[in-house]
């Protein structure tokens, strides 16, 4: 732990005890009904920027749909991502959801470079 560069610059230890393992199964708590499930089977998809708490991806629910919960239970030794059956089942879900990421950013690239040459000609 001593070659990470944070412990090196302030001379302490770094707790790394909240990092989570990309991909594993994890339980976020579901606050519901009396008799609805107390948990959602999902997968760690990472951190969300700006918000105490981890991105899920909820399996059970068709498409892509991402929650951000705090309450979570990992289950690190239970890697669904790399069973044969969950990237047969989903890759067009992933295929289309790359695809909608890529023209989202090419858009907003064409909208700012827009917004310039409209400034620029207003002055």
């Amino acid at each position: 732990m001593a070659n990470l560069p944070e412990s090196v610059w302030t001379g302490k230890n770094v707790d790394l005890s909240s990092i989570r393992i990309f991909g594993c199964s994890a339980f976020a708590l579901n606050i519901g009904d009396k008799l609805d499930p107390r948990a959602q089977k999902c997968i760690f998809i990472g951190y969300p920027v700006g918000v105490k708490g981890y991105r899920l991806w909820l399996r059970s629910q068709p498409g892509f749909k991402v929650i951000i919960s705090r309450d979570v239970y990992f289950q690190r030794n239970e890697m669904p991502c790399l069973s044969s059956s969950l990237k047969n089942q989903h890759s067009s879900d992933i295929d289309s959801i790359f695809n909608k990421v890529e023209t989202d950013q090419i858009d907003n690239q064409q909208g700012e470079e827009s917004e310039i040459e409209e400034k620029t000609k207003s002055r």
